[in-house]
């Protein structure tokens, strides 16, 4: 696929976020998300979790995002999509192209 016809694929815009790495007055983690930034992705479905996975009662639905490499993108990180929020489960260079991440994401409820 040409680099025209990828950027054809990213579709959707989305924002990646990162936790803050402020402290309350107790020194503890305030949960702050950062301001984050906008980037085109390609949003597929992905498999969904198995029922029951860890400690969690039941699947949240499963997203495979595309977008171009270089972003700054970690797991643990949050991708928000349509105000709905994702947690970053996985990042992976994509195989079959240098120029593109697969993100693994979650909904995050």
């Amino acid at each position: 696929m040409s680099g025209a016809e990828f950027a054809g694929t990213l579709a959707e815009r989305v924002t990646l976020q990162r936790r803050s790495g402020e402290r309350d007055d107790l020194g503890a983690a305030d949960g702050a998300w950062s301001a984050g930034f906008a980037v085109w992705a390609a949003m597929a479905p992905a498999t969904p979790a198995a029922w029951g996975q860890g400690d969690r009662p039941g699947a949240s639905p499963r997203w495979r995002a595309t977008i171009r490499s270089g972003a700054d993108v970690l797991p643990g990180d949050r991708l928000t999509w349509r105000g709905v929020a994702h947690a970053v489960r996985s990042v992976e260079a994509d195989p079959a192209a240098s120029d593109r991440l697969l993100l693994d994401v979650e909904e995050d409820r």
